[in-house]
């Protein structure tokens, strides 16, 4: 384990600063690990860098469109059978990529995709996303998806007594996490992010970022 621990605050104008403990994670695996030590309560997921490492995004090391790693699906299935309240949130659209379905239809393979199999472990309810202007409008940062998401763990904080964990890998997911929480009542509960390190660009290639989601 390798992680270090702070404590993480990001004051919004006009309104009060949320405290979220930060944990920096070298990888999935190690999220596993530490999702482990605690009791099950509840979870939000980033997709892209997150449940979807760097190895399987397409031009750096994907070779299918919207291919999940296994791993990661079966990380939701355990997480869910211990009774965790998991939700995935992500800027991706919610829809799918069409390119990514038709290819693995093309294929006749079986391999985890987005949504489709996200939405078969946890439903389509537990499952957010943006629309097909993703690259230019980021669904986390609009104010539906902040209501939206806060509506939803306050609902699933009244089966689940563990703490309240996010877990992505950029500043706008922390921006996120904590717009979400400060729109709760978090009863006390502890709240986490996990850091995944996700990609970092070089220099003259920063301003390509913000088209990822």
């Amino acid at each position: 384990m390798g992680f270090t621990e702070t404590m993480l605050t990001m004051p919004e104008e006009n309104d009060a600063s949320s405290d979220l403990t930060l944990e920096k994670m070298s990888n999935l695996k190690e999220v596993a690990e530490q999702l482990r030590k605690y009791s099950p309560g509840v979870v939000v997921f980033d997709l892209d860098f997150t449940l979807k490492p760097k190895a399987y995004e397409l031009g750096m090391g994907g070779k299918e469109p919207g291919r999940l790693p296994v791993e990661s699906v079966e990380l939701l299935k355990e997480l869910k059978d211990l009774g965790w309240q998991i939700m995935v949130v992500t800027n991706q659209p919610i829809k799918g990529h069409q390119v990514a379905k038709a290819v693995r239809n093309i294929q006749r393979a079986d391999y985890p995709i987005f949504p489709t199999t996200i939405q078969e472990v946890l439903g389509e309810e537990n499952v957010m996303g943006g629309g097909r202007d993703f690259l230019w409008k980021k669904f986390k940062k609009t104010n539906y998806a902040v209501d939206k998401a806060a509506k939803w763990i306050d609902l699933a904080m009244e089966v689940s007594d563990g703490p309240v964990v996010f877990v992505g890998d950029r500043d706008s997911d922390i921006e996120f996490a904590n717009k979400v929480t400060q729109e709760i009542d978090v009863r006390n509960k502890t709240t986490i992010f996990l850091k995944l390190e996700g990609i970092n660009l070089p220099k003259p290639l920063k301003s390509l970022e913000k088209f990822i989601p």
